[in-house]
């Protein structure tokens, strides 16, 4: 009797909420709309609640919109995602959420899925594990990294097999970097590898266009002008899962010893992952910085050189073709299992200690070895080459139109 006498307040709700989960609006309606919900705190209720509601949307019809979904910032679209946006023609929606999402995010969240006919997802989608969608409906895979690198997926997750293999069991295209690695994301995501395509990465589409890039290194150089005219070396670990933390991140570099071992005109630049918040460097210095508020890719542009480890960057860096060294020191504790053969498919060389590193920074074109970084390439990249948005777009366009058509059958 509840449900059937909320049932006028859920479809006015959603139907007339904002699209935007982070509008001020939603937070004037949560105070208004949480006394009602109060009468399904008890969990097994709220199931009994969220049972029906799915069904109530699953009766509602289709929407004509493409639904971007992110876990990956709050509020809007970063990487593949906002690359590829604006080539989607139509009506489109964005929900862009950090995990953990409340309760009633969760369902606005599955009420979008429910009547979007495209969805465009970027990472794991937690919420197509629990619904079936309807046959008139896509699903597009992005993913948030190029290549393959670590294992991921049904190879690499702290999921059970179960619940991994339905997060992606309804995707109808993933694209991917290259016809390589087609097999090892069908495996990944256990589907049918006609379903991995290799139409690229569409934040790539970024390094082929010279007034972007432009425009992005004069960005970068008025918000750090002291980076204009350096050789800027730049440094983008990826995180460490040290005590269960990845919050900390504490390399092993005697920043002081290193200040004083760059060169004048050297610029070492320190790049986040988004999950360290530490401070990593232990004290400040002229020629070494942390910056966090231009992203990895921005940075990359302004570079010289990349210094890295087990990090993903490795494979837009290299559509620059300039010099990449790996320093890491931990090696034999890190290795959590790769695709790649690690080190010999690297398009650089492997340090352990500091003098290592310090000796590539000092002359990094000794360490350039053309052959091996065009193999890389071809191996891993052979899609990206200016235009994965345009492809991908005409891919969900065509979906749109054989949604409409198979929803009119």
């Amino acid at each position: 009797v509840a449900t059937e006498e909320t049932r006028p307040w859920i479809e006015q709700y959603f139907e007339n909420g904002p699209d935007d989960l982070n509008d001020p609006q939603l937070c004037t309606e949560l105070t208004e709309i949480m006394p009602k919900m109060m009468q399904f705190s008890d969990a097994n209720l709220f199931k009994i609640l969220f049972k029906k509601v799915i069904s109530f949307l699953r009766r509602r019809p289709v929407k004509d919109q493409v639904l971007f979904f992110s876990i990956r910032k709050n509020g809007e679209l970063e990487g593949n995602a906002k690359a590829l946006y604006p080539y989607v023609e139509g009506k489109k929606v964005v929900c862009a959420k950090m995990l953990p999402h409340g309760g009633l995010r969760k369902i606005r969240m599955y009420y979008k899925m429910i009547r979007s006919r495209v969805i465009v997802t970027d990472d794991y989608n937690r919420y197509l594990r629990h619904f079936q969608l309807r046959r008139s409906q896509r699903v597009v895979q992005l993913w948030h990294a190029c290549g393959a690198f670590k294992k991921f997926g049904q190879r690499g997750t702290n999921l059970s097999v179960f619940t991994d293999n339905a997060t992606h069991a309804q995707y109808n295209l993933v694209s991917v970097s290259s016809d390589w690695i087609r097999p090892i994301y069908a495996d990944a995501f256990d589907i049918d590898v006609h379903k991995v395509r290799a139409l690229g990465c569409p934040r790539t589409d970024a390094f082929f266009d010279k007034e972007y890039i432009e425009s992005t290194r004069q960005k970068v150089y008025a918000g750090h002008p002291e980076l204009k005219g350096k050789q800027v070396i730049v440094y983008a670990p990826t995180f460490r899962d040290l005590r269960g933390d990845r919050s900390f991140f504490e390399p092993e570099l005697d920043f002081a010893r290193l200040s004083g071992q760059l060169k004048k005109d050297q610029m070492f630049v320190i790049c986040p992952h988004p999950v360290m918040k530490n401070d990593i460097v232990d004290q400040a210095y002229d020629n070494i910085q942390v910056i966090r508020d231009f992203s990895t890719n921005d940075l990359m542009l302004v570079s010289d050189m990349l210094i890295t480890d087990y990090s993903s960057v490795i494979f837009e860096y290299a559509l620059l073709r300039r010099p990449i060294g790996f320093f890491c020191y931990d090696l034999t504790n890190y290795n959590r299992g790769f695709y790649l053969q690690y080190p010999d498919d690297l398009p650089g060389e492997v340090y352990y200690n500091q003098d290592e590193l310090v000796s590539f920074i000092e002359n990094p074109n000794q360490h350039f070895d053309q052959e091996k970084y065009e193999k890389f390439l071809n191996k891993y990249m052979s899609a990206c080459d200016g235009n994965s948005s345009k492809r991908i777009a005409e891919v969900i366009n065509k979906f749109m139109k054989e949604s409409r058509e198979d929803a009119g059958r």
